[in-house]
């Protein structure tokens, strides 16, 4: 089966869930958060996809590339979603009943996901927010909704690209994933523990059994060792060993020494395979299944010349046991048991990523920031139900460090675009965010961003006037008011001090 024919579904499936959790965004629904990580979780599976048509000849590689095109726009129309849903919330209660119709309208043409529905509303959603009687937060609002449907509109396109296997109009940028250095020496320690353990114990032994144990470890860990569930997923691979050991024996060593023949052989060895590839396709017991036929033809080694002898039979599968049972040990022994302190560790690359993101170059920015971000936000995800009541505020953390990328992606965008010179307060501005960034968010630093923003708003507002220019003004608002949120969080999470 080629992957490649497989992407086209694949992609329609993450845009179809990428407009509905853009939707849900805007209405700020309860399962708003649910929603996000499904379509994170989309995203980062269907780009792994990618990485397997590559192979796939010219077709392959081309669905490959439009691919990348397609995550990258829809990790930026959940970031404008979401801003959009920021702004809203700055509205008071007329300005947002005044906008509530356009609010609606949005909503409904994301739900069609009709390209002609979403093309025709975006020039009437622009032109409302030129109105001269509506406030400056809600010509933002309104701005930043007709952005949202132009990069509804693009993903559409990039979602077509997809399905017809043609090259995406722009070169885009793959998802950078996020890496942890911490994490990956836990688990080379895991493998090479294990593979000290049986070289130790097979110099001291000279059993020549023993390189089939260290050729299951190496395979074991290859495996596994990166897994967090290493140690659940290698203990079904050994119950699926001491399930093959037996029915191994009964075959190989009583049964085919008295059969004659290849229908025979296939007798004797398929109905055990047939029932080892029903329990494969139930995913509860698929690790153990996979290992039980893996071992089965191992222990039974059908030769066209067999040699039958128990000795040589116990042999293998005491270095089968052994050889698993070490990686598995090892999976034991180092693990990580505390989520709060991974969650802490996320937190820091998140705000370490911001910094960087204050003068990294825009080309490759948003994948950059926002495949990293999706690994993280995933992952504290996975961590949620685990921590403690009082650190379930990680994620919030999580949620509101990619708030203030995207706003800061958004403020860079919309400077480039309306082609403003770098001035002193620009400068100021970005100098400061960064040295906040690297000290955290603290309840003392709440208004930290509150003197270099007024400057730079005023210098913006001094220049000729502008749909990118507004959108800027907009996100330093945002960035500010994120910040301030940020900070409170902190002191409601662990106090003043």
């Amino acid at each position: 089966m080629r992957v490649e024919r497989q992407l086209a579904e694949q992609a329609r499936t993450a845009w179809h869930s990428g407009l509905q959790a853009a939707r849900a965004t805007l209405a700020g629904d309860a399962q708003a958060r649910k929603g996000l990580l499904e379509i994170l979780g989309r995203i980062v599976a269907v780009d792994a996809q990618r990485e397997h048509a590559w192979f796939e000849g010219g077709q392959g590689r081309q669905r490959a590339r439009a691919v990348s095109g397609l995550s990258q726009k829809l990790l930026m129309l959940l970031r404008i979603a979401r801003s959009v849903r920021r702004q809203w919330r700055q509205l008071d209660e007329r300005e947002a009943e005044q906008l509530a119709p356009w609010l609606s309208e949005v909503q409904q043409a994301l739900d069609a996901s009709d390209a002609p529905t979403l093309q025709a509303l975006r020039p009437r959603v622009l032109d409302a927010a030129h109105d001269p009687q509506i406030s400056s937060a809600q010509s933002y609002c309104l701005a930043r909704l007709a952005l949202l449907l132009d990069t509804a509109l693009v993903a559409g396109l990039a979602l077509r690209s997809v399905e017809e296997g043609s090259d995406p109009s722009e070169q885009p940028n793959r998802l950078t994933p996020h890496r942890d250095l911490a994490l990956a020496l836990v688990f080379g320690a895991r493998s090479a523990l294990a593979f000290l353990t049986v070289a130790c114990f097979w110099l001291a032994t000279a059993w020549p059994a023993a390189s089939g144990a260290m050729l299951l470890t190496c395979v074991v860990c290859s495996l596994f060792a990166s897994r967090e569930n290493g140690a659940q997923i290698g203990m079904s691979f050994l119950r699926g060993i001491l399930l093959a050991i037996p029915v191994a024996f009964v075959v190989g060593e009583i049964l085919l020494p008295q059969w004659s023949g290849f229908p025979m052989l296939c007798m004797a060895m398929g109905v055990p395979l047939f029932f080892g590839a029903l329990g494969m396709a139930k995913p509860q017991i698929g690790a153990t299944a996979t290992s039980f036929c893996l071992h089965f033809v191992v222990l039974v080694s059908p030769l066209n010349a067999m040699k039958f002898d128990v000795a040589t039979f116990l042999n293998s599968a005491q270095a089968i046991l052994l050889g698993v049972g070490a990686a598995v040990l090892a999976f034991h022994l180092l693990i990580l048991r505390n989520p709060a302190w991974h969650a802490r560790r996320l937190l820091a690359a998140t705000l370490d990523d911001l910094v960087r993101l204050t003068r990294r170059s825009l080309r490759g920015a948003e994948s950059w920031f926002g495949g990293r971000m999706a690994d993280r936000l995933l992952q504290l995800a996975r961590h949620y139900p685990e921590l403690p009541q009082q650190a379930r505020s990680r994620w919030d953390d999580g949620m509101l460090g990619l708030d203030i990328g995207d706003e800061l992606l958004h403020l860079r965008l919309s400077l480039a675009v309306a082609q403003v010179p770098i001035s002193r307060q620009q400068r100021n501005y970005l100098q400061q965010l960064e040295r906040v960034l690297e000290q955290g968010p603290a309840s003392s630093r709440a208004d930290a961003l509150a003197e270099p923003s007024a400057e730079l708003l005023k210098a913006l507002q001094a220049l000729p006037p502008s749909d990118a220019l507004k959108l800027a003004q907009g996100a330093v608002l945002q960035l500010q008011n994120s910040w301030r949120s940020w900070c409170r969080q902190q002191e409601e999470s662990h106090g003043a001090a």
